[in-house]
């Protein structure tokens, strides 16, 4: 993408005008306070000088300087006052900022978002809203705009004795700003760009040791000398690409080093020459210098500001390109309030990215309004990639995907989660308390939850608690938070699912962590607790199909069985030969019993 800065500068200053137009304001100010603030002191070292070349009256000297001293505060504290609100101001706009962005990336595709390209996209778009992006766009361009006040100022000074000092200063800069466009280039390509990935795999790594999740199997299996060992590998990459770009970096930045020793041996030479030829006054000498040394620090200043607005240009690039990848999709129908009436695959096909052959091929049925539904079939089958599909989070290769005949591609996310309730294979829990958990951003009902904990059987779990439905789950963000099974965090997932109160519940693996006594209780109350709501269920365990309207065996993507479960048992199929299998192993336990 080709970095226009000017460009990426009035896109950065639009949006954080439309986040805080105070902050703009203020920096603007700022800025130029700070320009005409930094001449003050040169004018007073003048007067003085040149009160005592002069012989001026005590008193008059005493004026001149008592002025510019009453001046330089006056802007000095109106500086420092105007920082520290600004200071404040801009945590809150880069918290706000990065809320947004947030809050956004739920939005994405889902489908396109589990791929690892986008996610060091998205990476490097969020680093983009600080000072190395966005945030530092509007920064750096203000600072530039204060520099050139500077410059101004100082041109005018110094014109009145030479204007060949000022194309001599000019020059040099002319240079130096070339060389720290490069820098920032290079910076861009050698580090900012390779880092992301890298850093996705460190942060991996140094998180898996505190993931509980998994620190069972770390401590047991002692996996954490594996992990280590990839986590050198990761730690010798990153420190591999940071020293290639450190030699590149020192080297520029010893070369514009040696030009700014340099610049100095020119400007003061010049000086010192005007004072010996051409009898230039102490007082204009010591002002010369002084706006010399400003001129030449506000261009070296505007040059290093701009390297970095050429840097946060590069990153603000990300930022742009990552919300340019068509990541959001547009829906047709944004509203919908009729009933469910049917869900329908016809001849769907899906093919995950960069990966050979289908994951479903050619799948076609229907499921009507409280049908329930089961698919089986052998890991890898397809059937939690048929879930995702009707979820909307994936979307078919081929053929469409109807709810109450309707392509459901032109239902928004939002209108299409109001038909679905899924309970997905990996419980998800969030660190708040339990009501919270059921409920989310539906409105709280205390006896419905209270009835659904009990048909879930987890309502005596619940009530012993000190703080009962106000429990927090996980104890990272408090002490006194619980951790749950990997069953109760499956009727807890349940319940969230059946207080949603949607159409068609999608039950995936529901029982997978229980015992067999409380998947017997689930199924018993199958019927009550779906409460004549469409579901389908998935389950290895083929107990959940007896009570089923239909069941559907999926293999390697396709539809290989279709009927009720005494007919596939009939049939005598790779259904029946499953059902027995798990019957014979049941059987095979209570005689070993």
């Amino acid at each position: 993408m080709k970095n226009n800065v000017i460009k990426n500068f009035f896109y950065s200053l639009k949006r954080v005008w439309r986040f805080d137009k105070g902050y703009v304001i203020l920096n603007l100010i700022s800025n130029i306070l700070w320009a005409v603030n930094s001449y003050t002191y040169s004018f007073a070292i003048k007067f003085a000088i040149e009160a005592f070349e002069e012989s001026k009256p005590f008193d008059t000297y005493i004026i001149n300087i008592l002025s510019v001293v009453v001046v330089t505060l006056i802007l000095s504290c109106t500086i420092e006052i105007i920082s520290n609100y600004f200071w404040t101001r801009t945590e809150h706009l880069s918290v706000n900022m990065t809320r947004e962005f947030h809050l956004k990336s739920l939005d994405i595709d889902y489908e396109k978002f589990e791929r690892s390209d986008i996610q060091d996209l998205h990476k490097k778009a969020h680093s983009a809203i600080s000072y190395s992006g966005i945030l530092g766009m509007v920064e750096n361009g203000f600072g530039m705009f204060q520099h050139i006040v500077s410059v101004i100022i100082a041109c005018a000074i110094i014109s009145q004795v030479s204007l060949l000092l000022i194309g001599i200063i000019v020059a040099c800069s002319i240079f130096k700003y070339f060389l720290g466009v490069y820098r920032e280039k290079v910076r861009k390509r050698d580090l900012w760009d390779k880092l992301p990935p890298i850093n996705r795999k460190i942060t991996y790594a140094n998180n898996i040791s505190k993931n509980l999740s998994v620190g069972k199997d770390m401590r047991i299996y002692d996996m954490n000398l594996f992990v280590d060992k990839e986590r050198e590998a990761v730690v010798e990459e990153y420190n591999h690409t940071y020293k290639k770009f450190l030699v590149k970096d020192t080297f520029l930045g010893i070369l514009k080093s040696i030009l700014d020793v340099v610049d100095e041996l020119v400007l003061y030479g010049y000086m010192i020459y005007e004072v010996l030829a051409n009898g230039m006054k102490i007082s204009m000498f010591s002002f010369m210098i002084s706006s010399v040394n400003q001129l030449t620090y506000s261009i070296s200043s505007f040059i290093r500001e701009y390297g970095r607005l050429v840097g946060c240009s590069l990153r603000v690039n990300d930022y742009i390109e990552f919300f340019s990848q068509e990541l959001f999709l547009d829906y047709e129908i944004k509203e919908y309030d009729e009933e469910f009436k049917s869900l329908e695959f016809k001849n769907v096909s899906y093919s995950y990215y960069l990966q050979e052959g289908k994951a479903l091929d050619n799948v076609s049925f229907k499921i009507s309004s409280n049908e329930k539904l089961a698919l089986v079939g052998y890991n890898g089958a397809g059937k939690t990639t048929l879930i995702k599909l009707i979820c909307g989070l994936y979307h078919a290769t081929d053929g469409e995907i109807l709810i109450n005949g309707i392509n459901i591609e032109r239902f928004d996310r939002k209108v299409l989660a109001k038909f679905i309730a899924p309970v997905f294979q990996d419980t998800v829990h969030y660190s708040i308390d339990i009501e919270e958990n059921i409920t989310l951003s539906v409105k709280p009902d205390s006896i419905r939850i209270d009835s659904i904990l009990k048909d879930v059987d987890l309502y005596d779990r619940i009530e012993s608690l000190p703080l009962k439905k106000k429990s927090i789950i996980s104890r990272d963000i408090d002490e006194k938070g619980i951790d749950l099974s990997g069953g109760e965090s499956q009727k807890l997932s349940l319940a969230r699912a059946i207080y949603k109160d949607s159409p068609l519940m999608i039950l995936d693996e529901p029982t997978s962590a229980m015992d067999a006594i409380s998947e017997s209780n689930l199924y018993t109350n199958i019927n009550k607790l779906i409460n004549n709501h469409s579901a389908i269920f998935i389950s290895h365990r083929l107990s959940s199909t007896k009570f089923c309207d239909r069941v559907i065996m999926l293999d390697n993507g396709r539809i290989i069985e279709s009927g009720t479960h005494q007919e596939l048992l009939n049939e005598n199929g790779e259904y029946a030969k499953l059902f027995n299998m798990q019957a014979e192993y049941y059987k095979g336990g209570d005689d070993n019993a």
